[in-house]
């Protein structure tokens, strides 16, 4: 099952879910998505801002990566305020044929 990872400043959580207000599971859709068809939902702009208010302060830059159930990254999308206004851009790494995923630490 593909899942999302979201680094914020120095944070960094994975396989997380997004919910609103009151608890109820929010753009689970997204999940299965590949970058041209995230790219054209009418309601990215609200995901981005929903991943903003969970995760950063304003002050952060905040990606939010969707991740294969191989590990392997599908798209990102790296968000951040500038002149008071939310800015994003997509990332599709799977465009070029290359795999990345995250490094264990412990190595």
């Amino acid at each position: 099952m593909n899942y999302f990872a979201v680094e914020c400043g120095s944070n960094y959580q994975d396989h997380i879910t997004i919910v609103d207000q009151d608890g109820n599971r929010v753009f689970e859709n997204y999940l299965n998505m590949t970058y041209d068809e995230m790219k054209e939902q009418e309601d990215l702009e609200e995901f981005v801002i929903a991943i903003m208010d969970a995760t950063s302060d304003g002050q952060d830059q905040a990606i939010v990566t969707l991740i294969g159930d191989d590990d392997v990254f599908i798209w990102s999308v790296i968000m951040g305020v500038v002149d008071d206004e939310i800015r994003y851009n997509l990332v599709d790494w799977t465009k070029d044929g290359k795999k990345y995923r995250y490094e264990p630490l412990d190595k």
